[in-house]
């Protein structure tokens, strides 16, 4: 699973493998920035920050629904410390804006 899903490329494993020697195997799901392993993580981990990405390229397109945040960042929305204030706002709106009745 990529930010680029279905996309090829070659990897520089070196830093990945530098505490186990050849403990990098095809099916291992690896964190990369700029082509480099940094490190090996679980599929859970990788669906995380795949999350985390798409929800932070929709944010940056625009889409700043309530959903979309706790999509990406569930782990910060209702943490200690909390959520950073100008993202608590945004949440806070959407769900302000959800418990509105509607107006006839």
């Amino acid at each position: 699973m990529s930010a680029q899903e279905g996309v090829s490329s070659c990897v520089n494993v070196t830093l990945a493998m530098l505490d186990e020697p050849g403990a990098v195997h095809p099916g291992d799901w690896l964190l990369v920035f700029r082509d480099e392993a940094i490190r090996r993580v679980t599929e859970e981990e990788a669906r995380e920050v795949a999350a985390a990405l798409e929800a932070t390229a929709a944010v940056m397109a625009g889409d700043l629904s309530d959903e979309n945040i706790r999509a990406g960042f569930a782990d910060l929305v209702d943490r200690e410390p909390p959520l950073p204030e100008h993202l608590k706002k945004l949440v806070d709106a959407q769900a302000a804006d959800r418990e509105k009745p509607a107006e006839p």
